[in-house]
């Protein structure tokens, strides 16, 4: 895939459903770019803050890296992953769903339900 057709698609995800929240997906380039950030989650409002002005693969990282904090946030209530351990499984997944389109694409039609 091209990388505008990647961004193009990426910059279109508004709101991510993680358990029984919806996330907002919201752009703020300023405020990310002010705290030296890619993206951000905020629990409490369940808002994904990503910047859009980055390159199209490492904003689909972002908003994976970004999903996994709200994961966290959802399922593992008191517990705080370290930035490391997020960053190192949201590389990996990214790279394993990459490198894999035909799992990708079963993850794909499982969603199409």
């Amino acid at each position: 895939m091209d990388e505008v057709r990647l961004g193009r698609l990426a910059r279109q995800v508004k709101s991510l459903k993680v358990g029984g929240l919806v996330y907002r997906v919201v752009r703020n380039d300023v405020a990310m770019e002010a705290a030296d950030f890619y993206g951000s989650t905020a629990g409490l409002t369940s808002t994904i803050m990503v910047r859009h002005d980055i390159d199209a693969r490492v904003l689909v990282l972002t908003l994976l890296h970004e999903t996994l904090h709200a994961i966290a946030n959802v399922y593992m209530e008191g517990f705080k992953p370290t930035e490391q351990a997020v960053g190192a499984i949201a590389q990996g997944l990214f790279q394993v769903l990459v490198d894999n389109p035909k799992f990708t694409r079963t993850i794909g039609v499982l969603a199409e339900r």
